[in-house]
């Protein structure tokens, strides 16, 4: 045997074999199985969940992490020392733990953390990619194996408005029931086109004219 690895993780059993001992009377021990023991240097595992999207009226933002083992992760290892999420303009914090569950140890163990908003608030200054990394020693199953130190993932922070932009208007032709015009919207990302409707815009003018311009296209 080239000793004890990860390939070598199980329950094994002692066991007694049968007419091996016996007494000066030749009374001997049966078969049977004296006990187990567990060999495990199978790693525990970890996978995070950023699923959320971070609002700007919030001032944390809440993801989680779910640990798993082949045996058991020691729910008692899981603190507020585990994650440190970096980002934009040098942000560096240890995320919070906010709760974990199930409450006892369990081969899969779901924890929610929490990162506060840099000066309290998300905005557009803030916005950019958030990495979240798992520290060194943190989180262990019960055989005392940790999640090895990693990046875990990322997420972003997106809260750069998109803009609006009206293209070269055209004159008004007399007589004409109605006046078309363009607006272009941009953004860095995506524009939501469900968002696209005829409450957007509103046109004003004088005789207190005011009236909402329907959607065409």
């Amino acid at each position: 045997m080239e000793g004890w690895n990860a390939n070598s993780s199980g329950i094994y059993a002692i066991t007694l074999q049968a007419n091996q001992i016996s007494d000066i009377d030749r009374n001997v021990i049966p078969n049977n199985v004296l006990g187990t023991f567990l060999v495990d240097f199978i790693l525990p595992t970890a996978k995070l969940d950023t699923q959320n999207p971070v609002i700007s009226t919030n001032s944390s933002y809440r993801f989680s992490v779910t640990y798993s083992d082949n045996a058991l992760v020691a729910g008692g290892t899981i603190g507020d020392q585990d994650l440190q999420v970096s980002g934009p303009n040098n942000f560096s914090q240890l995320a919070q733990l906010v709760s974990f569950n199930p409450a006892r140890d369990s081969s899969s163990m779901t924890a929610i953390y929490r990162i506060d908003a840099p000066n309290g608030i998300w905005d557009a200054k803030t916005s950019g990619t958030y990495t979240v990394t798992l520290r060194s020693n943190q989180v262990s199953d019960s055989s005392g194996n940790y999640v090895p130190r990693g990046d875990l993932g990322n997420f972003q922070v997106n809260l750069i408005p998109p803009t609006a932009k009206l293209i070269g208007t055209n004159p008004v032709t007399l007589g004409s029931p109605n006046y078309p015009f363009t607006v272009v919207y941009s953004d860095d990302t995506a524009v939501k086109r469900s968002t696209l409707d005829s409450q957007d815009i509103r046109v004003t003018g004088p005789n207190n004219f005011s009236q909402f311009a329907t959607l065409i296209s």
